[in-house]
C-alpha cells in the first residue's frame, strides 16, 4: 500500500526464467543444503572467491550494459577498485659503516599510493596456511587475491604479480620490525634483480643498486684477472686467485678479507691489486695501508721491487 493506494505488480515468469538461465550460464548455482541462502527463494551463488572476482570484472558490466539494474550493498566484499599502477621505491642509506637500502613495494589506487608489504603481512598472519610455500606454488598465476586497503577499499590482484614478491622476500615478511618498507643490506641487492624480472614494477630510484643487483644475480664465478703491466713479478697460481678475489670485491663493492699463511705473498697480492686499479684509471686518490710499524720496511721494499710505478 502506497499513499493509500494498492499497486499490483504482475511478475513475468518467462522473463524471470530467462534471467535465471542467464545467471546459471555465468556460473551461478543453487545454494547447498546447509546454506543460509535457502531462506531466500530463488537465491543463487557462485562457487568461490575467484568466481566472484571474475563475475565482477567481466560479467557484471555486461549485465548492466544489457539493462540490468544492479544494487550493491555497502559491505559487499567484491565491490573492487582498479589498480592503476605498481611501483617499487628504493632509498640507499648508511649506518655504522654498513650499507643498507630501504625497499617499498606498493600499488596506486584512485591516485593514492598503498604500501603492499604491511597489507600482505597482515594477511599472512591471519591465515599463514594460505601463504605456505607449497600452497603458494599451486596458485595459478591468473588467479586473484583480494586485498583490503587501509581505507577499506578492496582490490583484486593476480597471484602472478604477488607470488614473485612473496617468494623473493620470503622470510622477511615475518619481521616484526617491517613497516611500509623492508630494510636490507646491500649484499641482498640480488633480490632486486629477481623482482625486476618477475614482478613488473615501476621503479623509482636506486639505479646503482639495481645495476649491482643484476650483476649479483648473473654472477657465475670469479673471473681471472690480467696482471698489471707494471708488475715486476710473476704471481703464483694461488696469488693470482687472491688478486682475482680482491678485484671481485672491488667490482661488486664489497669489503672482504684475503687470508693466508704468513710468507705466502699477501703483500704482493695487495700491491698488484692497487696497481691494477691505478693502471685502469680507478685509483684517483692515495691508497692507505694500515699495518704494524715493524712491517713498514717490508711494504716499502716490496713496493719498490715489484710495483715501482706506485
Amino acid at each position: 500500500v502506497e499513499n493509500t493506494r494498492v499497486q499490483l505488480i504482475v511478475r513475468n515468469a518467462a522473463l524471470e526464467a530467462a534471467a535465471r538461465s542467464l545467471l546459471l550460464g555465468l556460473g551461478f548455482a543453487e545454494p547447498p543444503p546447509d546454506s543460509p541462502l535457502l531462506d531466500l527463494p530463488g537465491a543463487l551463488q557462485l562457487a568461490d572467491e575467484a568466481a566472484w572476482v571474475g563475475f565482477v570484472r567481466d560479467a557484471l558490466p555486461r549485465l548492466e550494459a544489457a539493462g540490468w539494474q544492479v544494487e550493491i550493498e555497502g559491505d559487499y566484499r567484491y565491490h573492487l577498485a582498479e589498480v592503476d599502477d605498481w611501483y617499487a621505491e628504493l632509498d640507499e642509506e648508511g649506518e655504522g659503516g654498513q650499507a643498507w637500502f630501504a625497499l617499498e613495494l606498493g600499488i596506486v589506487v584512485n591516485g593514492q599510493r598503498h604500501a603492499l608489504l604491511p597489507l600482505l603481512l597482515k594477511m599472512i598472519r591471519a591465515a599463514p596456511q594460505e601463504f605456505d610455500p607449497v600452497v603458494l606454488a599451486t596458485r595459478a598465476d591468473e588467479g586473484d587475491l583480494v586485498i583490503e586497503l587501509d581505507d577499506e577499499t578492496r582490490v583484486a590482484v593476480t597471484w602472478g604479480r604477488i607470488k614473485p614478491i612473496l617468494v623473493t622476500l620470503g622470510e622477511l615478511y615475518f619481521s616484526e620490525r617491517m613497516g611500509s618498507r623492508v630494510r636490507l643490506p646491500v649484499m641482498d641487492a640480488a633480490r632486486l634483480a629477481e623482482l625486476e624480472r618477475a614482478a613488473h614494477l615501476r621503479w623509482m630510484g636506486g639505479e646503482r643498486l639495481r645495476a649491482l643487483g643484476r650483476k649479483l644475480s648473473d654472477f657465475d664465478g670469479i673471473r681471472p684477472v690480467e696482471l698489471p703491466v707494471g708488475l715486476q713479478a710473476d704471481l703464483r697460481p694461488y696469488q693470482r686467485s687472491g688478486l682475482a678475489w680482491l678485484q671481485f670485491l672491488r667490482e661488486y663493492e664489497f669489503g672482504g678479507i684475503l687470508a693466508d699463511d704468513m710468507g705466502l705473498g699477501k703483500t704482493i697480492q695487495a700491491l698488484a691489486h692497487i696497481l691494477v686499479e691505478k693502471e685502469a684509471g680507478r685509483l684517483d686518490r692515495p691508497a692507505l695501508v694500515v699495518a704494524p710499524t715493524s712491517l713498514m720496511p717490508n711494504w716499502q721494499a716490496e713496493a719498490a721491487r715489484f710495483t715501482p710505478g706506485l
